[in-house]
């Protein structure tokens, strides 16, 4: 995205805890930040896939993703 705009982009990932996530397909992914010490995104980009739903409906998700 960087390449496409003159202003500078972060892009991270985060969740409730930093404990690494199994994906689908096997991927391990590590959050860089947990809720508590993320920075305030402009912008929230969240994958689809299964499990969306039951994320969208968790409390503690959906106060951290009102931006």
């Amino acid at each position: 995205a960087a390449r496409y705009t003159e202003h500078d982009l972060s892009a991270y990932t985060v969740s409730r805890t930093r404990a690494s996530v199994l994906g689908a397909s096997g991927l391990v992914m590590t959050p860089t930040y947990a809720f508590s010490a993320a920075p305030q995104p402009d912008a929230l980009f969240v994958p689809g896939g299964s499990g969306v739903e039951r994320l969208v409906r968790d409390r503690k998700t959906a106060s951290h993703s009102q931006v």
